[in-house]
Formats: structure tokens, sequence, C-alpha cells
């Protein structure tokens, strides 16, 4: 598994979602579009997308939630256990 799935798969597990920005600034990973599209289709995780705005500059973002929270925190812990 590449290094930035299983970070974002600690992420997701730990807080539920992810945002560009925060995938941008907390973790370095440039197209979090790929990356989640990645863990759809090669592990199955399923996610909601959710167009947002910010409330005083009206930018908008993708906020992007884990549906299978459940699957993900399995992967974490393979994640931890160094299995994956």
């Amino acid at each position: 598994m590449k290094p930035q799935l299983k970070t974002l798969i600690k992420h997701l597990n730990t807080t539920g979602s992810i945002t560009n920005r925060e995938a941008i600034v907390d973790y370095n990973i440039m197209s979090l579009s790929r990356r989640i599209s990645d863990l759809e289709e090669d592990w199955g995780l399923q996610f909601h997308r959710e167009l947002k705005a910010h409330p005083v500059t009206g930018q908008r973002y993708m906020r992007y939630h884990v549906v299978s929270k459940q699957i993900c925190a399995a992967y974490a812990c393979n994640i931890n256990a160094g299995d994956v």
C-alpha cells in the first residue's frame, strides 16, 4: 500500500472526513481526489462527497466523508500491525 494511502486511512479513521486543503497542508498529498479513487477502486472503501462553501469567502470545496468507517478502522488496524 502506498504511504499516502496509509496516512489517509489513519486520518479518516480518526476524523471520518477530509478536504483537499487538509490533505495538502497536513500531509503533503497533492491529489486527494486520486487517492480517494485509489481507496474506492483498490480497497473497496466508500465515500460521500459533500460540496461546501466557505462561510466568509464563498470559496467552494469538496469534503470527503468515509461511509464504510468500520472497514476503514480494520485497514487502520492492519496498517498499525504492519500486515498491509
